[in-house]
């Protein structure tokens, strides 16, 4: 069984392969693109009302970074 499941992967994440790598890219930019989403989700949800305090201020700093980190170089890229 192991060695099966290790030729599975070894088939997508050491692949030549133009369709496999095309395939892994678009897998991975829609998770970044679903992460990223849900990080401005909750940063809308922050900003829903004035004086509402969802989370404290340093997490949303740090949501404000990863969501921007993970847009630009997940999603776009």
């Amino acid at each position: 069984m192991l060695s099966i499941s290790y030729k599975w992967a070894s088939r997508w994440l050491f692949s030549t392969n133009h369709k496999d790598i095309g395939t892994l890219y678009l897998i991975f930019s829609l998770a970044a693109f679903i992460l990223g989403g849900s990080f401005a989700l909750l940063i809308r949800a922050e900003l829903f009302k004035p004086g509402l305090q969802f989370m404290l201020p340093g997490y949303y700093n740090q949501l404000v970074t990863m969501h921007g980190l993970i847009m630009v170089f997940g999603a776009v890229m």
